[in-house]
């Protein structure tokens, strides 16, 4: 079996943290440390609106993608690192 043990690391008026250790045949198996926090009346929010509606990654077009479609009018060095391009690079605007 495991034995849980949890040990009471503070307890404040908004957050209180416990230390929990799994316990396993005489052995620590595994130790948690979690925070809970009292809800608390609705503040202020600071978030900026979004810059601008933007397509979904998938629906636009990867820079090897691109390149490819242009093979044979590129520098030879571009066309190679076309080929092996180890990042998915999808650029919004061009």
């Amino acid at each position: 079996p495991i034995v849980y043990q949890v040990e009471r690391v503070r307890d404040g008026r908004s957050f209180t943290t416990r230390r929990v250790t799994a316990v396993q045949e005489g052995r620590t198996i595994f130790n948690l440390t979690a925070s809970f926090h009292r809800p608390e009346e609705a503040g202020f929010e600071h978030q900026l609106p979004p810059a601008r509606i933007v397509p979904d990654p998938e629906e636009l077009p990867t820079v090897a993608e691109e390149v490819r479609e242009h093979l044979g009018a590129l520098p030879e060095a571009l066309e190679r690192m076309a080929r092996r391009q180890p990042f998915d690079i999808r650029y919004v605007d061009r």
